[in-house]
């Protein structure tokens, strides 16, 4: 009776010990795709065309790779498409910085409202005249 118990005892033991297999650090916020909704220049709202307004970041967590699909109107008023691929890092809890062929090093501070909305600020570091720029976009699935 007393192997009976003990044997009962350690079944029981041995299988609510499981593995902890949720010890995976979370998923970074900025990994998705984010469609630009809006962009505030020096404290100056810009007014974006229907055209700039399908302009897509996405970072992926493979990696750290970035890629970008830039929308813009040319001359003719034609939205043009440019893309640009790259990487990301986390450099702190809210500065990132993407690197692409193009642009080289930027560092962004980036801004989280909600789940669902990625505010990134670019402040080109000038004593005198700094340059101010505040991109928000919206989360969506591709």
């Amino acid at each position: 009776m007393k192997n009976l118990l003990v044997t009962g005892l350690l079944t029981i033991t041995l299988f609510s010990c499981s593995s902890d297999d949720n010890n995976q650090p979370a998923q970074d916020k900025i990994i998705g795709s984010w469609q630009k909704t809006s962009l505030v220049v020096e404290g100056v709202n810009q007014n974006l065309s229907n055209c700039q307004l399908q302009t897509v970041y996405n970072f992926n967590a493979s990696q750290n790779n970035f890629w970008s699909n830039i929308y813009e109107e040319n001359f003719e008023g034609e939205c043009t498409l440019f893309t640009e691929d790259g990487d990301w890092e986390k450099l702190s809890e809210s500065v990132y910085t993407v690197y692409t062929e193009s642009e080289g090093t930027v560092n962004y501070e980036v801004e989280f409202p909600n789940d669902n909305t990625l505010k990134l600020t670019y402040n080109d570091g000038s004593v005198e005249q700094p340059h101010l720029a505040v991109t928000t976009f919206v989360r969506v699935d591709l």
